[in-house]
């Protein structure tokens, strides 16, 4: 009985791999690479804030500027470096 029930299962779920259209896939796909792009900008921006917060910590400022185009590019050489890739 059991075989029976599998194969019914295995016939359910290429059933449903058929019915997979192209523009799924594409909507999946794209979710799957905004998350990714979405991910990859916090840890640019994340790392960037951090190495500049520690740089003017050890200048004694207590400056706090959130939105800055250094804290971005600190970010990227930081996380280019650590990947050991060259810009």
């Amino acid at each position: 009985m059991q075989s029976v029930q599998e194969g019914k299962d295995a016939a359910v779920s290429g059933a449903t791999l058929a019915n997979f259209t192209r523009s799924q896939w594409y909507q999946g796909a794209l979710e799957f690479l905004s998350k990714g792009w979405v991910l990859l900008l916090a840890a640019v921006y994340g790392s960037g804030y951090i190495v500049v917060s520690i740089y003017h910590a050890s200048l004694g400022l207590n400056e706090v500027s959130a939105l800055r185009p250094k804290v971005t590019a600190a970010g990227l050489l930081f996380l280019a470096l650590v990947s050991g890739r060259s810009i």
